[in-house]
């Protein structure tokens, strides 16, 4: 009886153990940007707009106050997906894409100039968004020089 019992229970404990959470929070990765091998850590965010086309966007500096990216939206997402990031070519976003504007350390305006490319949106707590951005390349708006990019962003605000 002693045996049945202990197996029972020994049963019970890994079935309850490899429970999770449904709706748990995601792992988050560090809160920044890798711009031409150099990682900018997040220092502060802001939801706003941006562009001719006032889309919502939401801005994230560095330490330095002059290192910035932002991530703009024809609205902000409301629910975790996939979007599509595209070109930042001045046309009208529609629900599922988003652009991507960036400010070097020397000033220089950077966009994203390539093939649309899946962005991971995350919705975490407090209402607050978590983006994935795989390494693409972005570049001046002018023919120059071409950068390597990445980054997980998320907002800092309450």
């Amino acid at each position: 009886m002693k045996k049945t019992l202990s197996v029972i229970l020994a049963s019970a404990m890994l079935m309850l153990g490899a429970c999770t959470k449904e709706g748990s929070t995601p792992s988050i990765p560090n809160n920044s940007w890798t711009l031409n091998g150099t990682e900018h850590l997040v220092k502060s965010s802001n939801r706003t707009t941006n562009g001719a086309n006032a889309e919502a966007a939401i801005s994230y500096k560095d330490s330095t106050n002059k290192v910035a990216v932002a991530v703009g939206f024809k609205v902000l997402p409301t629910a975790g997906g996939t979007y599509q990031l595209v070109a930042s070519d001045g046309g009208v976003l529609t629900d599922n894409q988003c652009h991507l504007s960036i400010i070097d350390d020397n000033g220089k305006q950077l966009s994203f100039k390539g093939e649309p490319t899946p962005v991971e949106v995350i919705l975490l707590q407090n209402n607050k968004l978590l983006f994935k951005i795989p390494t693409i390349n972005v570049a001046t708006e002018v023919q120059g020089t071409t950068y390597k990019f990445k980054a997980a962003l998320y907002e800092l605000r309450n």
